[in-house]
């Protein structure tokens, strides 16, 4: 690969126009002037690559000190030092390619990393970690915590027990099938609602129950907040929330 670019010999500070040429294992520095000035010649793994610089400029330095340098810019100075990095470690060649993104971008996609680790932890780790979980708890654990919870809401709504009990003879009759305990709790409230709590326990409010046209839907929904219990989806919400 041939090229040119700015030569400092250490001794001054004086630039010097060369045309270099890297070969396999050496690198041949010449005036580009053509007066015989400068002859050198590095071995590549000499070349001190801790000082690459970033942007569009690249800086070689060679020998002891003062250092020889020499200095890339331009659309040769990638294919220079993918050449030079050949023969050195991966921690080299990533310092480079770090350096070489400049601070803002590197801001940029490290902040683009963090919002896809956390979108993946939210939205597929984490509800795959709730629900693995889960599996391994037997149902009286879970019959536990949904009566805690139970008990910790109650006092959010009255409980008719009349209404109650003709709710749960007719959940009988609609022989509908569990694992769980299922118990029913008809709740004197206008709220347009039902909730399941894990292990089995059911709240209707009385204002869904009036929404309702005929005993087919009353059992419809019923059925739906069995679905919930029996696929245990509160115990794994809570699951995926701790």
């Amino acid at each position: 690969m041939r090229t040119t670019a700015i030569y400092f010999d250490g001794q001054s500070s004086k630039p010097h126009k060369v045309e270099v040429q890297v070969l396999s294992d050496r690198i041949l520095i010449q005036s580009a002037l053509d007066l015989g000035q400068i002859s050198r010649t590095w071995i590549k793994e000499d070349v001190k690559t801790e000082s690459f610089s970033t942007g569009e400029k690249i800086l070689l330095s060679y020998g002891d000190f003062p250092y020889e340098r020499l200095e890339f810019t331009g659309s040769d100075s990638e294919g220079v030092m993918l050449n030079i990095l050949g023969h050195e470690s991966k921690v080299k060649k990533y310092q480079y390619w770090i350096t070489r993104v400049g601070a803002f971008r590197l801001t940029l996609y490290s902040v683009a990393v963090l919002a896809l680790v956390i979108y993946s932890y939210v939205f597929h780790i984490s509800p795959f970690v709730g629900e693995q979980a889960v599996k391994l708890i037997p149902q009286r654990v879970e019959t536990k915590v949904g009566e805690v919870m139970y008990n910790n809401m109650s006092f959010m709504f009255d409980v008719d027990s009349t209404k109650s009990e003709l709710l749960n003879e007719f959940f009988d009759v609609c022989g509908f099938e569990s694992e769980y305990d299922i118990r029913l709790d008809y709740a004197s409230d206008n709220m347009v609602n039902a909730f399941a709590v894990p292990g089995g326990q059911i709240v209707v409010f009385e204002g869904l129950v009036r929404e309702t046209e005929c005993w087919d839907e009353l059992a419809a929904l019923l059925g739906h907040e069995l679905a919930h219990v029996n696929e245990r989806h509160s115990f794994k919400q809570l699951a995926r929330s701790v």
